[in-house]
């Protein structure tokens, strides 16, 4: 059990560090944001964004496992903004300074835009589901 804690505990780590490197990215690191997220591992990495997004909250103390017992966490809300913000970057200044028709800059603003796609489609059928169970209870 303490196993899946850390690596849970990581996974957040890293997908916080992600989103984090992406709002901050210039021109010259598309290419190897396009290389890291065309290739196998985007579909993993989207995945955990997803998943990361869906999180009740991020706890960011070391060991603890939601923010009923972190003192300092961050609310999924959190990331999605981070998100957004990045894309609207990337699709306004940035892209308006990347030549037009970047695959590069297309491949990071698709792989995002999906990452927002995917859970928000997350979201809407855990509330589907939720509300099936709330009007099926006794």
């Amino acid at each position: 059990m303490f196993i899946l804690k850390v690596m849970n505990y990581t996974c957040k780590l890293l997908c916080r560090a992600l989103l984090h490197l992406l709002s901050m990215c210039l021109p010259d690191d598309l290419p190897a944001l396009r290389s890291s997220l065309s290739n196998q591992s985007g579909p993993v990495l989207q995945g955990f964004l997803v998943r990361y997004l869906g999180d009740k909250g991020v706890a960011l103390v070391a060991g603890v496992d939601g923010p009923e017992e972190a003192g300092d966490y961050a609310a999924p809300e959190d990331g999605l903004m981070v998100l957004n913000e990045t894309l609207t970057r990337l699709k306004g200044p940035l892209g308006e300074n990347v030549l037009d028709g970047s695959e590069d800059l297309k491949t990071v603003v698709n792989f995002l835009e999906d990452v927002v796609r995917n859970f928000e489609e997350m979201k809407e059928s855990d509330s589907k589901d939720s509300s099936i169970m709330l009007s099926t209870s006794p």
